[in-house]
């Protein structure tokens, strides 16, 4: 009997504390989705240099590189955890038709519930954990192909849900999407689950079977940034995060980020922040 691996992962509340204390208060998976809805207690997060309180009914969303500094918890905390990859997440999120939800849901990734919309995300994730239980009870490879695109469309569901009640407790104007605004979008969504291993305009444009001086006008026009500006804030403000919530060594980092070397990683640095990577981590230190 073969194995069925889910594309998204339930974190048991004691093992997510567990990473917590072991990267010194830091949550982060820089190459995973993920929500939290906090059940009971609550949480005092800094995501990105901004402090979020996370109390009963509240839901943390976070996206490929960013880091939560877990700064205080109540002792009562409880909450669900998931977490996923951001190719099964990310084109969910476009499916939305809501172009800045990306970038909206990075800049502010936190919403409150009712006490009606908790207890629907809670049903479904009772649904599919109802259902992995029976898939796991299985006894055949045809049982356990329907289960498994069963679970798949709950959980494409839950995370439609948030989505929904994201975008309708922070209302926005939904314009009609045009073609720019889904080169810009699929953009968006290469760059996030990429930016560790392509910096190069060409390739983005390429993804996309355009010529780089078309694609770099599209996105200037519907972003007011060049695309060099995305990749650059992006990978700099991704190199700063870790350089100051994790131990990974200037060499762990250029490695980490697909640079030739730490020297590489280094000028790419400075140049867009002015100073090396050592410096800056030693600058914020003493801060």
């Amino acid at each position: 009997m073969k194995r069925i691996h889910l594309p998204f992962q339930r974190i048991d509340l004691n093992l997510l504390e567990n990473r917590i204390n072991a990267n010194g208060s830091l949550m982060a998976y820089t190459d995973k989705c993920g929500f939290f809805l906090c059940q009971r207690g609550e949480a005092r997060l800094s995501i990105n240099n901004q402090t979020f309180r996370i109390r009963k009914g509240d839901v943390y969303l976070y996206l490929p590189a960013t880091y939560a500094y877990v700064l205080e918890t109540s002792p009562d905390l409880k909450g669900i955890t998931y977490k996923s990859t951001t190719d099964y997440v990310l084109p969910l999120i476009a499916e939305s038709r809501f172009i800045k939800d990306i970038i909206t849901l990075r800049n502010n990734p936190c919403i409150s519930l009712t006490p009606k919309c908790q207890k629907s995300i809670e049903d479904l994730v009772l649904s599919i954990e109802s259902r992995q239980e029976m898939l796991e009870d299985a006894t055949n490879e045809y049982c356990q192909n329907i289960l498994f695109h069963a679970i798949t469309k709950l959980a494409e569901s839950l995370i439609h849900e948030i989505i929904f009640y994201f975008i309708s407790m922070q209302p926005v104007s939904m314009s009609k999407l045009d073609n720019k605004d889904y080169i810009l979008q699929n953009f968006i969504i290469n760059l996030m689950s990429r930016y560790k291993e392509h910096r190069e305009i060409a390739y983005y444009a390429h993804l996309q079977n355009l010529t780089p001086r078309y694609f770099s006008s599209v996105i200037k026009e519907k972003s007011s940034r060049t695309p060099q500006q995305w990749v650059v804030q992006m990978v700099v403000n991704s190199v700063k995060q870790t350089l100051l919530y994790t131990p990974k060594s200037i060499k762990e980092i250029a490695e980490e980020f697909h640079f030739a070397n730490q020297s590489f990683l280094g000028k790419y640095f400075k140049e867009y922040v002015g100073m090396s990577p050592k410096d800056f981590r030693e600058k914020m230190k003493m801060s």
